[in-house]
């Protein structure tokens, strides 16, 4: 997603235009929810995450690796030591996640 899917992402993900965001909160696990969600066909390196959902590194980092434990994201590809991840789309719980979240942007968006 380095290229043409960060910039969709962050056109998505504009401050205060984030009907999911606005409707719960804007802690930095669901900012970075609403990332993997929003671009759930993509890929995402730390930094594309870091970057599209301005959450700092560290916290970013963390926050990836118990989405993985919890198995709401998987790890998708490597390349060199660049880890991609991805939401985990056959999580039950994530499928409803996203039942939610479409269902919020079609009934409350502008």
């Amino acid at each position: 997603m380095e290229d043409g899917g960060l910039k969709m992402a962050e056109l998505i993900f504009k401050e205060g235009e984030n009907t999911f965001l606005n409707f719960f909160d804007r802690s930095p696990k669901m900012k970075i929810l609403d990332v993997l969600i929003t671009g759930r066909e993509f890929e995402y390196t730390l930094n594309d995450v870091v970057n599209a959902s301005k959450v700092n590194r560290q916290n970013a980092f963390n926050i990836l690796r118990e989405m993985v434990d919890l198995k709401i994201i998987k790890k998708a590809k490597k390349v060199g030591r660049l880890q991609y991840y991805r939401l985990n789309i056959e999580n039950e719980a994530v499928k409803q996640l996203i039942k939610v979240y479409d269902t919020i942007l079609q009934k409350y968006s502008r």
